[in-house]
Order: C-alpha cells, then sequence, then structure tokens
C-alpha cells in the first residue's frame, strides 16, 4: 500500500514522494556450524517494510513516463522454522523464531502509463537491501528451550511491481 504526492511538474517530468507500507516474504536454507556440531534448518522471512521513497519521472510521451529513484526506510523482519537438522542429532521438531528490526535502503525505476485523466497502470522494479540487525532467536522442542541473539547478514530483496493507481 503506497500514498503519494506528484510536485513541480513540467514538460520533462515532475518529482514524486512516496510512503508505502508492504510485505516481502521468501524461504531459505541456513547453516551454521559450532565447533564439530552443524545444523541447518530452512528458514521463511516474512519482512513489513515501511519505506519513504523519492523519484523523479521523466515524460517518454504524453500517457508514458519512465521513473528512477531511491528508497529509505525501517523493516520488521520475522523468520521462521519448525525443523532443525542437527549432526549427531537427526532432525529436531520445533518452534524456532527470529525478531529484528532492521534499517533499509534501495533504488525504485520503472514506467508509469497514463490509461486516463484518473487511472494509471505502474510497472516497476525495486531492490531493497535490508541491513545487518540483531535479532532474538527462540528455538522450543518438546520441554527444551534455547534462546539467544544474533546478528545475521544483510537482506537483499529483488521485487517487480505491477500496480493501479488512481489520481484524485
Amino acid at each position: 500500500m503506497a500514498a503519494g504526492l506528484n510536485f513541480c511538474e513540467s514538460d520533462l517530468g515532475y518529482h514524486q514522494v512516496e510512503f508505502e507500507l508492504g510485505g516481502l516474504g521468501g524461504s531459505y536454507t541456513e547453516t551454521a556450524t559450532v565447533g564439530s556440531t552443524t545444523g541447518t534448518a530452512k528458514i521463511d522471512t516474512f519482512a513489513l517494510p515501511v519505506l519513504g521513497s523519492y523519484n523523479y519521472a521523466f515524460k517518454i510521451t504524453d500517457k508514458a513516463h519512465a521513473y528512477l529513484g531511491a528508497s529509505a526506510g525501517i523493516v520488521y523482519v520475522r523468520q521462521t522454522s519448525d525443523q532443525l537438522t542437527v549432526s549427531g542429532m537427526g532432525t529436531l521438531n520445533g518452534d524456532l523464531k527470529a525478531d529484528g528490526v532492521a534499517p533499509a535502503a534501495g533504488i525504485n525505476l520503472g514506467i508509469y502509463f497514463e490509461i486516463s485523466k484518473h487511472l494509471g497502470l505502474d510497472v516497476g522494479y525495486k531492490y531493497l537491501r535490508v541491513f545487518s540487525y540483531d535479532r532474538d532467536i527462540s528455538f522450543r522442542s518438546g520441554g527444551t528451550a534455547v534462546n539467544t541473539s544474533d546478528k545475521p547478514g544483510d537482506i537483499n530483496s529483488h521485487n517487480l511491481q505491477i500496480s493501479l493507481s488512481y489520481r484524485f
């Protein structure tokens, strides 16, 4: 969900400021080794970004504009897994949760097509980098509970966006 404002329109284009709230998701496998013990888990990731963006839209035709800009903000990240495989111990079924809030920045580019006076189609790409953050981790399996924290590496997100917009 995004809300924006276009200003300083000219024959060449216009400036655009947007505020957006959205959701991103994905999965990956993480492996960690401590001494001679190796653990592997399939991690499901959900991210809730709150971003501000600035774009400059260049006029291509009367009905189309290409835009380029940057985004910055904060992202809430939740990572979960229901299985953890540990060398020598097999698979532990349980509940792994990791939460954190991280700064993020990215670039935006795309094309906006004016369908009518009030309706438009936006086709774009956003690269978003979620920087390393402190996360609290808990793993519970039966009566066993482990609580810890760490600082994972950066998360890179590549997003294709297609949206309809309404201008008032």
